[in-house]
């Protein structure tokens, strides 16, 4: 049986054009949702502004892209 090699720039580099593409894409909606949400800039900003959450699905990309780490071979 072969053992998996990992490489982890692709790894890297997947999870960066996935953040690339999902921040994209929330900010093409950004305007429709928060109408939707009746929000407005200022309440988002107020309540930290998301920075947070776009940290935390960046590392979830990366560990999306390796489960196999996390598995113990048999």
């Amino acid at each position: 049986m072969k053992s998996l090699q990992i490489n982890y720039l692709a790894v890297l580099a997947a999870a960066i054009v996935t953040f690339i593409l999902g921040v994209a894409w929330y900010i093409g909606f950004s305007e429709p949702w928060m109408k939707l949400a009746s929000l407005t800039e200022a309440q988002i900003q107020a309540n930290g502004g998301g920075g947070f959450a776009y940290i935390i699905s960046f590392i979830t990309y990366i560990l999306g892209r390796t489960p196999w780490l996390f598995c113990s071979n048999p």
